[in-house]
């Protein structure tokens, strides 16, 4: 189970970043396939904060957000393999193309959905501000990567 507690530490300015580093990486969110929706908010909220958070280092702030990034991309396909219909709504990150019904797995992808914007948000605010321009660069080609597929053409 996702010890939020953990998670939260990445705030803690009394730790060095090693620290908040490890954290990261003991977590293993990239291969998270367990958590509850509130989790997933909850990973998605922290992690964004700390990759927004102007007072951590330009590399903390790109270690959260490429670690955020990871966990989206997850959580997309995670969703995609257990409802396949919502694949083409995530892909495209159209609240709009998800199917009207009212059951558990779209509100899911919906949320996954402005989650994925948020993202995408805080990936550009955060390249514009940070001084490293290897990590400018770094955090802008992350940002290409989520760029919505197109239509699915029809056959």
């Amino acid at each position: 189970m996702l010890s939020v507690k953990t998670l939260g530490q990445l705030s803690d300015r009394s730790l060095p970043d090693s620290w908040k580093w490890a954290i990261l990486d003991t977590l293993r969110l990239h291969n998270r396939c367990d958590l509850s929706g509130a989790e997933t908010a909850t990973v998605v909220s922290l992690l964004s904060e700390a990759g927004a958070n102007g007072q951590n280092s330009d590399k903390l702030r790109s270690v959260c957000l490429q670690k955020l990034g990871s966990f989206l991309f997850t959580q997309r396909e995670i969703t995609t393999q257990k409802v396949p219909d919502l694949k083409d709504a995530l892909e495209k990150q159209d609240r709009a193309a998800l199917p009207k019904r009212d059951d558990a797995n779209v509100k899911q992808a919906a949320k996954l959905i402005d989650a994925i914007g948020t993202y995408k948000t805080t990936l550009q605010k955060t390249a514009d501000e940070v001084k490293d321009e290897q990590i400018k660069a770094n955090l802008k080609k992350r940002l290409t990567k989520w760029e919505p597929t197109s239509v699915t053409p029809t056959k």
